[in-house]
């Protein structure tokens, strides 16, 4: 499973958890703990786009013109 359908998966989790029947003390515990991993895999995907966006890629120098005469 690809960190971005993780993310999707957590937060349909997230969504739907207070409305499963679960005691209220399970919940509070639930929550914060698929919130904490909606969190952690967001960091960790924006980290790795802006470490994909810096690369820098080679660009080659232009072809040299001899000036006209």
């Amino acid at each position: 499973m690809t960190r971005e359908s993780l993310l999707i998966a957590l937060g349909i989790l997230l969504a739907i958890t207070p409305f499963l029947g679960l005691p209220y003390s399970w919940i509070m515990v639930i929550i914060p703990v698929l919130s904490a991993g909606v969190v952690v895999i967001g960091v960790t995907l924006r980290k790795k786009r802006s470490a994909e966006s810096s690369r820098v890629e080679p660009v080659a120098p232009p072809p040299y013109e001899a000036p006209e005469a």
